[in-house]
């Protein structure tokens, strides 16, 4: 997990650009990360819906293994469980309980919480290079996946998370205009455009 730290903080470093929120995150890890001991695995290091493939019903596989290590396995729990905000799973509990009947030991849930921390620094990490091409998605990739972060920072330290009510955007001259604006964008030029950036 060390090592997968400094990857990580490396990646971070390299791009020059402070985020505070990143920082914050970083001085977490470092002053709350559990000690590497107990069970040993073959971590995924992006387990998750995306990555898993089935028949029948039955899981088979695991694709996407470029991340994969030895260490934590609670880890890959923390990767599921970022994962399935985004690619929910029925029953998110029974999995878990599925898990640790088939490993035959007990969830440590601390752990995943602070394995929370990582997974999602790591995804915010990517997302603060920039490197997923699309800018739309980009866009709500970030803004989701700090969220997350943040989320995963409260879960962790055992804080409640009060958010504020959404703003509500008050009707203006001008908004049936934006409106026609955009349906046309979305009928029009979209419907008319093979380049995945005036899409996106």
């Amino acid at each position: 997990m060390t090592a997968e730290l400094a990857i990580c903080r490396a990646i971070y470093d390299e791009t020059g650009q402070a985020d505070p929120l990143l920082d914050l995150a970083f001085a977490w890890l470092d002053a709350n990360m559990p000690d590497p001991d107990g069970t040993v695995a073959l971590v995924h290091g992006d387990a998750g819906p995306g990555n898993f493939l089935f028949d029948a019903g039955r899981l088979t596989a695991l694709i996407d293994c470029e991340l994969a290590y030895l260490g934590d396995p609670m880890e890959d729990l923390a990767w599921f469980s970022v994962r399935c905000v985004m690619e929910p799973v029925p029953d998110f509990a029974a999995s878990i309980a599925d898990y640790e009947r088939a490993a035959g030991q007990k969830i440590d849930h601390r752990r995943i919480l602070c394995h929370r921390v990582f997974v999602s620094t790591r995804v915010d990490v990517i997302r603060h290079r920039n490197v997923t091409g699309e800018p739309a998605h980009a866009i709500v990739s970030r803004a989701l996946n700090q969220r997350l972060l943040v989320e995963a920072l409260f879960d962790a330290s055992g804080v409640a998370v009060s958010w504020p009510e959404p703003i509500v955007a008050p009707d203006m001259d001008r908004s049936t205009l934006f409106t026609h604006v955009l349906d046309d964008l979305r009928r029009v030029v979209v419907a008319r455009s093979t380049d995945s950036q005036v899409i996106a």
